[in-house]
């Protein structure tokens, strides 16, 4: 609820150009809130903006990127990819490979996987369930 006291300095901060954020923070409203009020009360609006507002950081200016990469960054990229390569490896796939020519829809790849249980519609209905609630 809003007090006398409060609309009375709402106009006042208003009328003297201080930003919605401001006037907020001086009465603990949010800014939200603020411009509600002074929509409601019928105050001028200012398409120009506040006379006072929070003076903004000046923006760093960002790296500029060479087209060469130096020699740290190219060791940085090829430590990476390895590790990225050596993470793909799997003692089950690369043993698989070695072993059988296949492709990984065949009967064969699929007989050295751990086989899936007989299940009825009302176990994977209850199984869908079950995971719609988890993910809720």
């Amino acid at each position: 609820m809003w007090t006398d006291e409060q609309v009375a300095k709402l106009k006042k901060l208003w009328d003297e150009g201080y930003s919605a954020a401001m006037i907020g923070a001086e009465l603990s409203y949010t800014r939200n809130a603020i411009l509600g009020k002074v929509f409601r009360l019928g105050l001028e609006s200012r398409a120009d903006g506040p006379k006072f507002s929070k003076p903004r950081a000046p923006r760093s200016p960002r790296p500029r990127r060479s087209g060469n990469m130096s020699e740290l960054s190219r060791i940085l990229a090829r430590a990476a990819s390895q590790r990225y390569r050596e993470k793909r490896r799997t003692v089950t796939n690369s043993t698989y490979r070695k072993n059988h020519k296949g492709s990984k829809t065949s009967a064969d790849y699929r007989s050295h996987l751990p086989p899936m249980p007989e299940m009825s519609k009302s176990d994977l209905r209850a199984m869908l369930r079950a995971a719609v609630e988890n993910t809720i």
